[in-house]
């Protein structure tokens, strides 16, 4: 961007189509000082420019400055004072997937406000002027920012109850040549807003209030749901142990021509120190469960032996077949898949922690391998 202001000897800012054209116009850089031309050709937009291309990249802001400056300088001289911009917040809060939030319109006590103890001086992001709004219980000290900026910037609010700012972007190349073109630029383009609403009447904190018990009515259902369910899984693991116990078939000696047999190949997936856990689905249908050493999910297994059609036999929501192993992997918890099979566990369950005996009660079950 070229530099369409500046200011002449006295201070005083100077737009670029306020003065003659050429080195005679008595206006200097801003930021360095150094003497200006005003440059009012037909071909390129109305600029200053330096002497002997003096020019530093510091020097670029220093127009943007200036409007900056008639922009303090318009908001001091509003006779009837600044209008209040409405005010309306949203304030939200979030648990897991639910988003919870409680509308906030003020009212205030007066439309137009009279700013005291301006700073034209201050620079950007920093208060300019300050004005108070009384609820009856507080007076609150409201700080009044001006911006010059295409994308907003935080401000240095914090020793102020609430913050107005008044925001313009920056002109477009060569659009302001006279002080009455940024006049009204300003008018047209900028505008007062909230940048940070006060406790007026403790509104603020009513709503906060509202939405944290809101999160925490949330959040203690969920926790109510959690312990439901955790509960109805150990009452069924309880059950499944109970019916194990009861429908345990009596040890039956292996037959004679039986050799006994190695553990399993099934037997080295098993995570340590928990447990197998067989279930008699019917007639040549027998399954193992157990938690996985290879990954955090579980196998389910067709013992004694992989029977025709195994890999079709359950749902993909409880597993999904791994031909190579003849089993099932399956994301869900020892827990949820003892929830699924006990019932379908017509012919028995067997818990224990050695794969013989869980694969013998398979075998009485379904019959030997061959």
């Amino acid at each position: 961007m070229t530099t369409f202001a500046a200011v002449d000897a006295q201070g005083k800012v100077r737009f670029v189509g306020d003065v003659p054209r050429g080195a005679g116009c008595g206006c200097f850089c801003p930021i360095c000082q150094s003497p200006l031309v005003s440059k009012q050709g037909t071909v390129n937009s109305w600029h200053f420019a330096h002497e002997a291309s003096q020019e530093r990249p510091e020097c670029v802001v220093g127009s943007i400055n200036l409007l900056r400056r008639l922009a303090i300088e318009c908001l001091a001289g509003m006779q009837d004072g600044l209008p209040l911009p409405p005010g309306a917040t949203t304030l939200d809060a979030h648990a897991s997937w639910k988003r919870f939030s409680e509308s906030v319109e003020f009212r205030w006590p007066v439309t137009h406000v009279l700013p005291a103890d301006w700073n034209p001086q201050a620079p950007q992001g920093h208060e300019i002027a300050t004005f108070f709004l009384d609820d009856g219980t507080k007076n609150h000290r409201i700080g009044l920012f001006v911006q010059i900026e295409q994308t907003a910037t935080a401000l240095q609010a914090d020793a102020c109850d609430g913050a107005v700012v008044f925001r313009c972007p920056p002109p477009a190349e060569g659009q302001l040549r006279t002080q009455q073109d940024a006049m009204q630029y300003l008018a047209a383009s900028g505008d007062l807003v909230w940048y940070a609403l006060p406790d007026f009447a403790g509104a603020l904190s009513r709503a906060r209030a509202t939405v944290d018990a809101q999160k925490q009515e949330f959040l203690a259902e969920q926790d109510a749901q959690a312990r439901a369910r955790a509960s109805s899984l150990k009452d069924a693991r309880n059950r499944m142990l109970a019916m194990s116990r009861l429908s345990a078939p009596e040890p039956v000696k292996p037959a004679p021509d039986i050799e006994p047999q190695s553990l399993p190949a099934w037997a080295s997936w098993k995570k340590r120190n928990t447990s197998f856990f067989g279930f008699g689905i019917g007639t040549g249908e027998c399954w193992v469960v157990m938690s996985s050493a290879d990954f955090d999910g579980c196998y389910i297994i067709p013992i004694p032996m992989a029977f025709d059609g195994w890999d079709e036999s359950l749902p993909a929501s409880i597993g999904t077949p791994m031909p190579e192993r003849e089993c099932f992997t399956s994301a869900l918890s020892v827990n949820e898949l003892i929830a699924w099979f006990m019932p379908r566990a017509k012919l028995g369950i067997r818990i224990d922690g050695d794969a013989n005996v869980v694969e013998q009660f398979a075998i009485t079950i379904c019959g030997a391998p061959n």
